[in-house]
């Protein structure tokens, strides 16, 4: 082995600096808590399709639509918030060297902040809201116990 190749293998051995460590991790939740939600959403429309009439597209008839939708159309929702972010803080406890619980709260307090903009944007039902902000509450304990940390 050559002067060059030890020096290349000692870099690819060498850690990852915690701080950046730290930014994937939570990044990574992010990304796959989000593809959960929207799967969870997907799968969950099919046994509950959205009502008709709504176009996702024209948030004037998101907001007309959505005060006159039964509880039974806001429960997907409720349980891709659920699980989308339960997911994530299993990912990002799994990847986060110290501090697994700091790290994936990190990540469902972004996912809080998101929600509490469409909350603002677009009327929801009080219970919605209150039950939504629970299970992202929720979400970092449940994922980090999941993780096994």
């Amino acid at each position: 082995m050559t002067q060059h190749d030890e020096e290349a293998a000692h870099v690819m051995r060498a850690p990852m600096p915690p701080i950046f460590r730290s930014i994937v991790a939570v990044s990574a939740g992010m990304f796959v808590g989000g593809i959960a939600i929207f799967g969870v959403e997907a799968l969950a429309h099919l046994l509950v399709p959205p009502p008709p009439g709504l176009d996702v597209t024209n948030p004037e008839n998101v907001r007309n639509v959505m005060s006159t939708m039964p509880a039974a159309h806001f429960l997907p929702i409720l349980l891709g918030y659920l699980i989308g972010p339960t997911v994530g803080a299993a990912l990002t406890a799994r990847m986060a060297r110290s501090r697994p619980l700091l790290h994936a709260s990190v990540m469902a307090g972004i996912f809080i902040m998101g929600a509490l903009k469409n909350f603002m944007e677009i009327p929801h039902p009080i219970w919605f809201i209150v039950l939504a902000l629970l299970a992202f509450m929720a979400a970092p304990f449940l994922g980090t116990k999941w993780a096994g940390k």
